[in-house]
């Protein structure tokens, strides 16, 4: 998976919109955005802090959840 697709099912998972999840890890929605999108590659180090400091998840948990064909992890 690329990093934009990870962003995008954590978010989907933890039922966050675009807008909360750029407000809760203070950035802004356009930059958000342009991420979820894979218009301009996520750097690692924000991707993790969104998935795991942000939505509580990990990097893994979401790759599994794609491979596994699952929609929610447990």
């Amino acid at each position: 998976m690329r990093g934009f697709e990870i962003l995008r099912k954590a978010r989907k998972f933890r039922e966050y919109t675009q807008e909360e999840v750029a407000k809760l890890y203070g950035r802004s929605l356009r930059s958000y955005q342009r991420w979820e999108k894979g218009a301009v590659p996520i750097p690692y180090d924000d991707l993790r802090g969104i998935v795991t400091d942000t939505l509580g998840l990990s990097i893994t948990q979401i790759e599994d959840m794609e491979n596994n064909g699952h929609q929610k992890a447990a």
